[in-house]
């Protein structure tokens, strides 16, 4: 049974393959079922495939780091399903535009794939 407390290194994990622009890395780390939803696009979620793209082509980041992540899990399943809350702060942009900053983060991860935990969801807020 995976521990809820790998969560947060799974998370930089996954926010380090961005950075480093690996697409298989980042679909392992990713549900099938993934989902993007935030401030910035209130009212729709970007889906897996769309954020793979953006991700690889276009929203390139330099650094991610999680300060004080609290993980809680939620269903005990299974499969278990936990939520990570945290600030995280990124030096990144999106073509011209500086998304550089700090941001409030809840990301839901499902128990399974091939490292224990999947990310189902991140909620995003500046």
């Amino acid at each position: 049974m995976p521990d809820l407390c790998a969560i947060p290194a799974l998370a930089q994990q996954w926010m380090d393959a961005w950075i480093a622009r690996d697409r298989a890395a980042l679909e392992t780390f990713m549900a099938p079922d993934y989902a993007l939803v935030g401030a910035a696009f209130a009212g729709r979620a970007m889906e897996r495939a769309d954020w793979l793209e953006v991700a690889i082509a276009r929203y390139h980041a330099e650094t991610c780091t999680f300060v004080d992540p609290l993980v809680r899990e939620i269903s005990a399943g299974p499969p278990r399903v936990a939520a990570m809350d945290a600030v995280w702060t990124q030096v990144a942009h999106n073509g011209e535009h500086d998304l550089s900053g700090r941001y409030w983060i809840t990301d839901v991860w499902r128990e399974g794939g091939p490292l224990g935990w999947q990310i189902v969801l991140r909620s995003s807020a500046a």
